[in-house]
């Protein structure tokens, strides 16, 4: 339910930044402030239990255009691949310190 609960809260976190910036570059007015942002964030329970939390809300979550968006997808890719590549190695690390135990 918690993971859930993330997931919606970026979702919106999501479609508020593009509406806010969408309004903002027709040269209307945006109701929305960042520091709205920041309060309706902090409506939202249990979403940052970690500083990793907080970093991933609030540098991989929002994008203000396409652009953006495709850079963050490449950005969350190469992190998905660095972290891939990081628990296979510790995965093989302790499959061969068990066969050794094994072995002993």
């Amino acid at each position: 339910m918690k993971k859930f609960r993330k997931d919606v809260f970026n979702s919106i976190f999501k479609v508020r930044t593009l509406v806010r910036e969408g309004e903002l570059s027709r040269g209307n007015y945006a109701m929305e402030s960042d520091a709205d942002m920041v309060s309706f964030s902090m409506t939202v329970p249990d979403i940052s239990d970690s500083p990793a939390q907080q970093v991933v809300s609030s540098n991989l979550v929002s994008f203000r255009n396409v652009e953006e968006l495709q850079s963050q997808n490449q950005r969350l890719l190469a992190i998905v691949r660095e972290l891939s590549e990081s628990q296979e190695k510790a995965e093989k690390e302790s499959h061969d310190v068990q066969v050794k135990l094994i072995r002993v």
